[in-house]
């Protein structure tokens, strides 16, 4: 190979880092040996304004996952509830038989958190994260 080949190929790469850098601002650690999710409510970023979106209240190997809305309803939408099963090293949330959704545990500034699989996807294609692509675990 010459410079200029090797020149590109050092630029390509660090344009591609500076991609996925960009697309998944913060990335958790993932716990790949955890067990179970530590029991506790998971919430979209509480540094940020949702005015829709949802929680996952986890309860040993049980949980309760509950949209919210700031639009007025009559009724307040019926929670999923279910067990959770692990599965390699995700979590399987499962709804009357049904998976209804799968997250990695992860790690993010020392606290625990919930990162969707569609998260983490977007996150290794270096795509842009989206708001509820990571739930943190709601301090008391």
């Amino acid at each position: 190979m010459n410079r200029l080949e090797d020149d590109m190929r050092l630029y390509i790469f660090l344009i591609s880092l500076a991609v996925v850098l960009v697309g998944c601002a913060s990335v958790p650690k993932l716990t790949t040996d955890a067990k179970h999710i530590p029991d506790g409510v998971y919430i979209p970023n509480p540094k940020k304004v949702f005015f829709a979106g949802f929680t996952i209240d986890v309860k040993g190997d049980r949980f309760k996952m509950q949209d919210f809305t700031d639009v007025l309803s009559d009724q307040q939408p019926n929670p999923a509830t279910g067990v959770i099963r692990k599965s390699a090293e995700r979590f399987e949330f499962v709804d009357h038989g049904n998976v209804i959704s799968v997250w990695f545990l992860g790690s993010l500034n020392g606290s625990p958190v919930l990162w969707s699989q569609d998260g983490f996807e977007r996150c290794r294609k270096g795509e842009e994260s989206k708001p509820l692509d990571i739930l943190y675990l709601r301090k008391a």
